[in-house]
């Protein structure tokens, strides 16, 4: 490789570097949170069951969108991704649960989720946690680290990879 194409490449490397948005990543990453989320509580309140699955759906819609938006090629982005996806995870199977208790108790969803503190809600859903349910987050944290890169032609994989041999 001749001194011109090697700048060529670092430049191009740069340029993708450049084009990397960590915080539109984390905003539209959370706000696909809530909106998963609440989707989540409102697909299982209408089928009466929490499918454990939707967590794989909720990783791979919030690695997308961090994609989408992002443009990430640095592991930070996949680490949002799988840090938003657990987030997403516990909100929506609290708000699961705070449907179901404002069935039980005649009282709107917002009253029933906000009754109980945080420590109450989270020590209400790790008791019912199973393997399974485990399992799923997994590989829904898996889908979304996944996603949550963009992707690159083998022309930028060369670049960001000569970029890092010559200048570090």
């Amino acid at each position: 490789m001749d001194e011109q194409e090697k700048r060529q490449r670092i430049q191009l490397a740069d340029q993708l570097e450049d084009e990397q948005n960590f915080l539109l990543a984390v905003v539209s990453g959370s706000i696909s949170l809530i909106v998963c989320a609440f989707l989540w509580a409102l697909f299982s309140y209408a089928s009466g069951y929490s499918y454990s699955f939707m967590a794989i759906i909720v990783g791979a819609v919030v690695g997308y969108t961090i994609k989408i938006s992002g443009k990430g090629i640095k592991i930070k982005f996949g680490i949002l991704a799988g840090i938003l996806t657990v987030a997403t995870i516990i909100l929506g199977t609290m708000l699961v649960g705070a449907i179901d208790a404002a069935v039980y108790y005649d009282t709107t969803p917002w009253q029933a989720f906000f009754q109980q503190s945080f420590s109450d809600r989270m020590n209400e859903y790790l008791r019912y946690i199973n393997l399974v349910d485990f399992a799923f987050m997994i590989i829904g944290i898996g889908f979304s680290s996944k996603y949550a890169f963009r992707n690159l032609s083998k022309a930028e994989h060369s670049a960001l990879f000569t970029k890092q041999m010559y200048v570090g």
